[in-house]
């Protein structure tokens, strides 16, 4: 089965494919995950007096931290049993002569695509959580627990030592009508590490209205001979992501993208990958998304392998039982490169 994952065709994930790529690199072949952070600054090489025998200064390398950490444990299954196989399917007919060996490969493929979703939604919602707060705290299910926190253990990484730093606040919001939308976002962009090659903004979904409404924005885009940006919607290949354009703003020029998108989170909670009152400036590939080695027994051999992949499946069957579960594992653990290369601030 592992086979048939790798062939399959994965669902878009914007903040992970944009902003966490996994590169052959980060998947680890132990059940801990290596997180590096190289944070050098801008320092100029210093001057030494030629002709006297003066050594080469020494710059040092204190800004290169690295540590193992053990990521999340995502473990998710489908049921499957004798009694659902026996019953008429959606989209069946009265008249089917449809089989229940054929109705479970059916169910197969539909279960196989729906766990593969599932998974890659919690990477998505973790990706979100990283950007919104600076951490990612995931309720764990103790046996069966499902939907009641009273029953799960919370595990929280974060990748600051004491408060979150990357929280802009300011005392206008955008409704109020003397907020200076402009000028939150340029003072919001500009006090980013200026070494990154682009930068994007991402807009929470209540944010839009008041962004392409604002007089400042309207009139700096309709000014002749000043050129800042351009705001022109396209579709992208993200559902409810919406590309606005770009546009210069004080000297940083921001890729504007649209978030909107709904989620259930692993706890049964409705609520969105992207704070709808917020906006988040970051850069692509700020930074990755890591996944430790899933080991599990197989029932073919009844012997354990290690698989060093994203998504991990296993079927289990129960033969006095007649029911049949597919499972499927991941590992990951989102982290940024550099703790402060990206902004975030609420903005309603």
């Amino acid at each position: 089965m592992i086979e048939v994952v790798k062939k399959m065709e994965l669902p878009a994930m914007f903040l992970r494919d944009r902003y966490f790529p996994t590169a052959p690199k980060d998947i680890f072949k132990t059940k801990k995950v290596y997180i590096e952070r190289l944070d050098e600054g801008h320092r100029c090489a210093p001057f030494v007096i030629p002709l006297d025998g003066s050594n080469a200064v020494v710059m040092n390398r204190e800004a290169y931290e690295g540590e193992e950490l053990y990521p999340a444990f995502i473990h998710a299954a489908r049921e499957m049993s004798l009694a659902t196989l026996v019953k008429k399917g959606i989209g069946e007919t009265l008249f089917d002569e449809v089989t229940p060996e054929e109705r479970e490969r059916r169910y197969l493929s539909e279960d196989m695509a729906y766990l593969t979703a599932a998974v890659m939604r919690s990477w998505e919602w973790m990706c979100g959580q990283l950007l919104n707060n600076g951490c990612i705290e995931c309720y764990c299910c103790m046996g069966d627990a499902i939907d009641d926190k009273s029953r799960m253990v919370k595990v929280r990484f974060q990748f600051y030592e004491d408060s979150f730093d990357n929280a802009a606040v300011y005392s206008k919001k955008w409704s109020d009508a003397d907020a200076d939308v402009y000028g939150q976002i340029a003072e919001t962009a500009n006090s980013i590490d200026t070494s990154y090659e682009s930068l994007d903004l991402v807009l929470g979904g209540n944010l839009v209205h008041y962004f392409v409404a604002n007089p400042t924005i309207l009139k700096l885009l309709d000014t002749r001979n000043l050129n800042i940006g351009r705001l022109d919607p396209v579709a992208t290949n993200y559902r409810r992501i919406g590309n606005l354009g770009s546009i210069n703003f004080d000297g940083i020029q921001l890729n504007i993208f649209t978030d909107s998108r709904g989620v259930t989170d692993p706890t049964g909670t409705n609520g969105h990958y992207i704070d709808q009152n917020s906006f988040v400036i970051a850069p692509p590939n700020l930074g990755a998304m890591k996944f430790g080695t899933i080991t599990q027994m197989e029932e073919e051999d009844r012997d354990y392998h290690s698989y060093p992949r994203e998504l991990v499946p296993r079927r289990i069957t129960n033969i006095s039982s007649s029911e049949r579960n597919l499972e499927m594992s991941s590992a990951p653990l989102p982290h940024p490169y550099d703790w402060s290369g990206w902004r975030t601030c609420k903005a309603l």
